[in-house]
């Protein structure tokens, strides 16, 4: 059975210099959703809030990594 596509809104970061889910690398997102998820207890129907934590927290990571060179 393939999973349904999910069609919730992305909330928008402000700046020129946030960072697109594309720009991060999906598999570093994939894992550290996967650990958010672990650590909530393997709860359904949070996959979203993980995945949006991952990229939010990597992005501010690169971010800070490309402002400190």
């Amino acid at each position: 059975m393939k999973p349904e596509k999910n069609n919730a809104e992305v909330p928008e970061h402000g700046g020129a210099e946030a960072l697109q889910p594309s720009d991060l690398n999906r598999d570093e997102i994939e894992k550290q959703a996967y650990f958010y998820w672990l650590e909530d207890g393997c709860r359904d129907g949070s996959h979203e809030i993980h995945w949006l934590r991952a990229e939010r927290e990597l992005g501010s990571r690169e971010t800070s990594l490309v402002q400190a060179a």
